[in-house]
C-alpha cells in the first residue's frame, strides 16, 4: 500500500483505540508514535530514505517486504519504544501502527511474509497504487477527519 493510505489507516485505528479506550498518557504523542510506527517498516525503500539519509545501508542488507515486514522488528520496537518511556502505552503504540502496515501490505499481490525468515508469504489481490489504494486513502482520511472534528 502507499504512504498514505499507512499514514491515514494507522491514524484512524489509533483514534478509535483512544476514543473507545482513554488512555492516561498524551494522546497527541500516541498519535504520533502510531503514525511513526507505521512508517517504520518500510525503513529499506527509497521513498523512506532519502539520499542523504544515513539510513540507506539497509537497503544493502534487507530487501522490501522482508526483514521488516515481519513480526521481528515489530517486537523489537515495541521492546525499544518500553525502555525509551518506561511506558507499556507507547508500545502499544508502536503495536499498533506497525500491525497496521503489515495487515495492508498483506492484502496487496506482493504479500507479507509474517514470520520472516519463512518464505510463506500472506497475500492478498490489490495492487500498490492501484484504484482500491487510492480509495483506502482517501476512505480513511475522511474518516480520521470525522473523528478528529
Amino acid at each position: 500500500m502507499m504512504f498514505l493510505t499507512h499514514i491515514s489507516f494507522a491514524l484512524f485505528i489509533g483514534i478509535l483505540k483512544i476514543r473507545l479506550i482513554p488512555l492516561p498518557i498524551d494522546k497527541y504523542l500516541f498519535l504520533a508514535i502510531v503514525v511513526l510506527a507505521a512508517l517504520l517498516p518500510d525503513l529499506d525503500t527509497q521513498s523512506f530514505i532519502s539520499k542523504k539519509s544515513r539510513l540507506g545501508f539497509l537497503r544493502l542488507f534487507f530487501e522490501h517486504r522482508g526483514f521488516f515486514h515481519s513480526i521481528l522488528p515489530m517486537v523489537f520496537f515495541m521492546i525499544l519504544a518500553f525502555l525509551i518511556t518506561g511506558n507499556p502505552y507507547y508500545s502499544l503504540a508502536v503495536l499498533i501502527g506497525f500491525a497496521s502496515h503489515l495487515v495492508f501490505d498483506s492484502l496487496t499481490k506482493k504479500g507479507v511474509a509474517w514470520f520472516w525468515p519463512s518464505k510463506l508469504r500472506i497475500r492478498g489481490k490489490f495492487r500498490t497504487g492501484g484504484l482500491i489504494d487510492w480509495g483506502l486513502f482517501l476512505g480513511f482520511a475522511i474518516l480520521d477527519l470525522f473523528l478528529i472534528l
